[in-house]
């Protein structure tokens, strides 16, 4: 009846259309990798990165693109972060890597990923986007002298009060150096990698190390994630009350914050009300910005909205980082460039490019 139904040409052609449209109408999925604690003690600070890397793809992915997460968990530790990364390495769908999560697990870590997008969501680099893994060691050390500045009177005396810094990776270690307008010479490295069988390896003896190191107008800046390292860190709270001690940027040692304060350590050495000596109280210092207020008004869990608090504070910093990262893929361009946002008014403490500040905040059990 239909001259065309037998036309072999125009079946084929059509065919051919049909078949043309199904495959554009599914685009190729594409994984973003996330290295992040999900078993022990700090799966707390895993689960609040995945729900802010799931939140960015639901809201920051473009449209006529496919993403999901692929999460692996390091416990973190170094050796699991870098069997995490390689696994990822190698799945060809891979296509942005966020985490682990502190600086002392990344040494290791960096080869895996050289020839992939990466972000560390924690370190901020000095020209005002998320460090990766290749450029984390001047992220790092950029973050330790901004510290440095913030303590007190470190702008204004000649002979300012050192800091301290517990767990620095030696990459870091030839990047703080003097630079002009910048003095890095109260900033101490000290070094606790001894052997796990060594006699003065236990907690107490690591501690004691520290005590002897440090004078009683020192600021330490801890930067050790290994459960042993929190409890070394347990033993000097609780044995020099008028140590300032800060902790670092990653969000998940302050999960363990009450094992620190009290801890065995503090409860055995400090016992009764009438000799428990005035604590000085632990701080942290962390990158922020003005919008993570703006964020975590319209989040439907109102219980994180403080920019203090850990678990928010993690979610923010990883959907903001996935957003960039989903963002420079777009643009073809890999260097994970945070989102623009406006510039925070009345700033008192140390600011970085136009959207980020150090703040230095005082923490509770």
């Amino acid at each position: 009846m239909f001259g065309w139904a037998g036309d072999p040409r125009l079946v084929g052609t059509l065919l051919a259309m049909l078949l043309a449209g199904c495959i554009s109408a599914t685009p190729p999925v594409h994984k973003i990798g996330l290295v992040a604690p999900f078993e022990g003690q700090h799966r707390p600070a895993g689960y609040a990165a995945l729900a802010g890397l799931r939140l960015a793809i639901a809201e920051c992915s473009p449209p006529q693109t496919a993403w999901v997460p692929l999460a692996l968990d390091d416990s973190y530790q170094p050796g699991a972060s870098q069997r995490a990364l390689a696994k990822l390495r190698v799945d060809p769908a891979t296509r942005l890597i966020l985490g682990p999560f502190s600086p002392a697990l990344l040494p290791g870590a960096v080869t895996e990923v050289a020839d992939l997008a990466t972000s560390i969501p924690f370190l901020i680099h000095p020209q005002g986007h998320f460090a990766t893994h290749q450029d984390w060691p001047a992220a790092l050390a950029y973050y330790i002298t901004t510290v440095a500045q913030a303590l007190p009177g470190a702008q204004q005396t000649a002979t300012p009060a050192r800091l301290l810094v517990v767990g620095l990776p030696p990459a870091t270690l030839p990047l703080l150096t003097d630079t002009p307008g910048n003095n890095t010479a109260n900033i101490v490295p000290l070094a606790l990698d001894l052997p796990p069988d060594a006699p003065d390896s236990t907690p107490q003896a690591q501690a004691d190390t520290i005590l002897h190191a440090v004078a009683p107008s020192d600021h330490l800046l801890w930067l050790t994630p290994s459960p042993a390292g929190l409890d070394t860190l347990a033993h000097v709270y609780a044995q020099q009350p008028d140590l300032t001690i800060i902790l670092g940027p990653d969000t998940a040692q302050l999960h363990l914050l009450a094992q620190i304060v009290p801890s065995p350590a503090v409860s055995s050495l400090v016992d009764t009300a009438e000799n428990k000596p005035a604590r000085a109280p632990l701080y942290w210092a962390y990158w922020a910005n003005a919008a993570y207020t703006t964020w975590s008004q319209v989040q439907p869990d109102s219980a994180h909205a403080s920019p203090n608090d850990p678990t928010g504070y993690t979610t923010y910093l990883f959907y903001m980082a996935t957003c960039a990262g989903l963002q420079a893929q777009t643009a073809g361009n890999l260097d994970n460039r945070p989102l623009a946002t406006d510039t925070p008014a009345g700033m008192s403490t140390v600011e970085i490019s136009q959207t980020w500040e150090l703040r230095v905040v005082p923490l509770q059990p």
